[in-house]
């Protein structure tokens, strides 16, 4: 109730003061803000306040004294009506004058229309982030700290190969081949069983000899190199040396494809290699007698080393091999021309095991960029 009173004392003191402008504008201003009740009183009684002290004194007393005894009589023409007195932040027009002197009230203003809502088309609705929520909510929100180093975060360099990824391989081989094994077993029958056997070793038609290889092939993903080999022994003279007027040098070739591995070809690296082929051995005297055997089956070798990478065109390696097959197919060619198998009626195939000590180079040519 006394918010009541108030509200319509300072109304009455605006009126009385010709302050009817200041009196909309400051309603329209409480309403716009939606001021609670006792706000909006508090706000039309400072701006009475601030009204009436220059208005008092500005209006003659004759006005002032009919005005407040009767109110609903209009003022005399004679009598000019004060100036109104407004804060120099509000400017306030002046009300026009009627002929008989009677101020006209100014329209009320119109309120502004609120702006039409964007269709959610046009505005998409964004989610406050945890910190501006925090914020919203009255809350401290601390920066976030700078990032601080710790070693190993940063990403590795890119690794520098010095083997190419891909490439044509050109290498050669220089080494040492021991005929080990047997050639071919004797069988002789023993009474009822049959039989014994006693193994013509490699040795006896052949000795160690120096080796050449010749290796054409392709790199593959830097570790791989898959060659087609051709190896070359000249074999010293075996066991039978004085036989058929004495033994001349014997010949082994390998013909085959080779699959080696490099655990790091960009450096020093462990090496294993793995081929397959055919091989042809013989072994000559000097009466024209020769005795030739070849592998019917494949021939299969592995090896095992290290390789060394030098440049990028250039990579050294030192292997050792171990191999084994059978010659399937022997024969005695004499010296009239005639031949025969070397394999009597109870003998049998026997087990060859070729060792080589081997060390070469690989050139890499037309290699990938990488």
């Amino acid at each position: 109730m006394l918010w009541v009173n108030v509200e319509i004392v300072a109304g009455e003191a605006l009126s009385q003061l010709q302050c009817r402008d200041m009196l909309d504008r400051s309603r329209l201003v409480a309403s716009r803000f939606s001021f609670s009740y006792p706000w909006r009183c508090l706000a039309l009684s400072a701006a009475c306040i601030l009204v009436s002290g220059p208005s008092f004194a500005e209006v003659p007393p004759t006005a002032t004294t009919s005005a407040g005894s009767n109110p609903s009589a209009a003022p005399s023409p004679s009598a000019a009506p004060s100036p109104s007195v407004v804060p120099a932040s509000a400017p306030v027009q002046a009300l026009p004058v009627e002929a008989t002197g009677t101020p006209t009230a100014e329209p009320a203003a119109a309120e502004p229309e609120e702006p039409a809502a964007l269709p959610l088309t046009e505005v998409e609705a964004v989610e406050p982030t945890a910190p501006d929520a925090e914020a919203a909510n009255g809350a401290v929100v601390e920066p976030p700290l700078p990032a601080q180093y710790r070693p190993g975060a940063e990403p590795e360099p890119a690794q520098v190969h010095v083997a190419p990824r891909l490439a044509f391989v050109l290498g050669a081989r220089l080494g040492a081949m021991f005929p080990l094994g047997a050639v071919w077993q004797d069988g002789t029958p023993d009474g009822a069983e049959c039989c014994n056997y006693q193994g013509r070793s490699f040795g006896e038609f052949a000795s160690a000899g120096p080796l050449l290889e010749i290796d054409v092939g392709a790199r593959i993903n830097r570790h791989y190199t898959a060659l087609a080999i051709w190896e070359y022994s000249n074999l010293g003279p075996g066991a039978l040396k004085d036989a058929f007027g004495g033994q001349e040098r014997g010949t082994s070739h390998l013909l085959g494809a080779a699959l080696r591995f490099a655990t790091n070809p960009d450096d020093l690296s462990f090496v294993v290699e793995l081929a397959v082929g055919w091989r042809h051995f013989q072994a000559t005297w000097k009466n024209g007698t020769s005795l030739t055997g070849t592998d019917n089956f494949l021939n299969a070798r592995i090896g095992a080393g290290a390789d060394l990478r030098l440049n990028r065109n250039v990579s050294l390696s030192a292997l050792f091999t171990l191999g084994g097959g059978v010659f399937s197919d022997l024969k005695w060619k004499y010296a009239d021309g005639s031949t025969s198998s070397a394999l009597g009626a109870f003998d049998q195939y026997a087990q060859h095991v070729p060792i080589t000590l081997q060390i070469g180079a690989h050139f890499d040519a037309f290699r990938s960029v990488d």
